[in-house]
């Protein structure tokens, strides 16, 4: 059963909210803090939408990049990494 089939309430006590999972005859499941809560929800979504990911180190692609005999070749490459490096904000 995913995630979003459950049904959940929320109950404030000293200003401090939690979340509970309503069960079976309405039973009130176990409490949650507000920010266990939403990392469970955030993690569902990710589960949902995320079709891959992917691990880069720059660091390395740049080093290897280096090793590559060819000048012409080794340049067109330094060029893509510093623009992909660009566009995507990393330094």
């Amino acid at each position: 059963m995913s995630i979003f089939d459950k049904r959940y309430v929320t109950v404030t006590i000293n200003q401090e909210t939690y979340f509970r999972e309503v069960g079976m005859d309405d039973e009130l499941g176990v409490r949650m803090a507000e920010d266990e809560f939403n990392n469970m929800i955030l993690d569902a979504v990710y589960n949902e939408i995320i079709e891959e990911e992917f691990m880069v180190n720059f660091q390395q692609v740049n080093t290897i990049i280096q090793t590559i005999p060819n000048v012409l070749d080794r340049q067109i490459l330094q060029n893509f990494y510093n623009y992909a490096v660009r566009v995507d904000g990393v330094e």
